[in-house]
């Protein structure tokens, strides 16, 4: 055979594998409710009582062993304010810890920074920009 013919055939290889029929996962599947407890163990950690979160989703991250993102739709309606807060947290009971995630976390809550600690946990990472396209959807 000569090197046209076996790069022809490898290539045809490689073009065929790459194109092989692989489950894609949608952000969608990513996305589940967060339960009322956690919410509200999330909301424990108001700086003021003047905001709100709704439509709490959740995502868990695949970068960390034990880390879910949970982002919320945060609500204050005299400063005309809302926006998408990010959290973490290690446990989906309310025994986990919390971080903010995002500014808007950070701003509005007394959860330290998740970027400030050991883990570094951050937006760029698995799951936290996956959690706010779940509460947008």
């Amino acid at each position: 055979m000569n090197m046209r013919k076996i790069f022809l055939v490898a290539s045809l290889i490689l073009f065929t594998t790459g194109c092989a029929s692989t489950e894609v996962v949608t952000t969608a599947s990513y996305c589940e409710d967060v339960s009322d407890s956690v919410l509200q163990k999330i909301e424990s950690g108001l700086k003021n009582g003047e905001v709100t979160l709704h439509n709490g989703q959740v995502v868990k991250s695949n970068d960390f062993k034990s880390v879910y993102f949970v982002s919320a739709n945060l609500k204050n309606p005299e400063l005309d304010i809302e926006d998408i807060a990010t959290f973490s947290i290690n446990q989906l009971n309310n025994d986990g810890m919390i971080f903010s995630i995002n500014s808007i976390a950070s701003d509005f809550f007394v959860w330290p920074s998740g970027s400030t600690t050991e883990s570094n946990i951050k937006m760029s990472d698995d799951g936290a920009r996956e959690s706010q396209e779940c509460v947008n959807k």
